[in-house]
């Protein structure tokens, strides 16, 4: 029996990518939420993965990614209003037809996509935290945002 692999190309500002869906969706389907990091930072970042808006959960499942399941998240302190400044990534199964191809040290220069407070750019050189058990090739997601402290447990 052949097997059929279902790559998707999409055009994301800059960017033209080959996903290939199926076995990103895969990865986070199967991986397990028990796994990762217990601080309270990462609690809180998942925790308002439930409150995300139907357009960031869409672009989300159109990389096939489950937000609550962490490639990395990491804290940044508070804005002045009192929103706690994330920055981190995902990894997705897919490449960079066209387009930058490392945000690290441009992030300020890059046309990069914004849904709600969040911004997104994509990686293909210089990726961290890559799991044993993920499909390559590998892509980062990288995201910027400011989100809410929801959870009971202190920041500190």
């Amino acid at each position: 029996m052949e097997v059929i692999k279902i790559m998707k190309k999409i055009i994301i500002t800059d960017w033209q990518l080959e996903i290939d869906f199926d076995r990103t969706q895969n990865y986070y389907s199967n991986h397990n939420i028990e796994e990762d990091c217990k601080c309270s930072s990462c609690k809180n970042y998942r925790a308002n993965c439930d409150h995300f808006s139907k357009q960031l959960m869409e672009f989300f499942q159109l990389l096939g990614v489950d937000p609550s399941k962490e490639g990395n998240f990491m804290e940044f302190g508070l804005t002045k209003d009192g929103y706690v400044i994330y920055m981190g990534f995902y990894h997705v199964v897919e490449r960079i037809d066209e387009g930058p191809d490392y945000v690290d040290d441009k992030w300020e220069q890059l046309n990069l996509f914004k849904i709600d407070q969040f911004e997104f750019g994509f990686s293909s050189r210089d990726i961290s935290c890559i799991p044993d058990d993920f499909p390559t090739p590998v892509l980062q997601l990288e995201f910027k945002t400011t989100i809410p402290w929801i959870i009971e447990e202190s920041r500190e």
